[in-house]
């Protein structure tokens, strides 16, 4: 199991805050109007739930990153955990490498603890 996939399993079923966005046009979505000039918020936290995009979705399940390019930073389709297009978090890399190098010396540590 790779500890990418951990990661960013964890990072979707623990998204923090919000994610928002000035519209810059009016759009209608189902019987709603959102004027041009307001504040939309993205929740991570509930796009991450949603079932048609990932199947089972309160279950810690690393394996559904499989088929996604992790080399080239394609994840799943819905996937908002560290923003968006070309509003992703500049840190999102060092983000993901912090955690690795963290979950990898946590690794380490238990490993070298089962064997004493």
């Amino acid at each position: 199991m790779s500890v990418k996939r951990c990661v960013l399993e964890a990072v979707r079923l623990r998204a923090p805050g919000m994610i928002p966005r000035k519209v810059t046009k009016t759009h209608v979505i189902k019987e709603y109007t959102i004027p041009e000039g307001h504040l939309m918020m993205l929740s991570p936290y509930w796009s991450h739930r949603d079932p048609q995009r990932f199947p089972d979705p309160e279950r810690f399940n690393p394996d559904r990153w499989l088929s996604c390019d992790l080399d080239k930073n394609q994840f799943i389709d819905g996937f908002v955990g560290f923003g968006g297009g070309r509003y992703q978090c500049p840190g999102r890399y060092t983000a993901a490498c912090k955690r690795m190098q963290s979950e990898g010396e946590t690794s380490v540590l238990a490993h070298l603890q089962q064997n004493q």
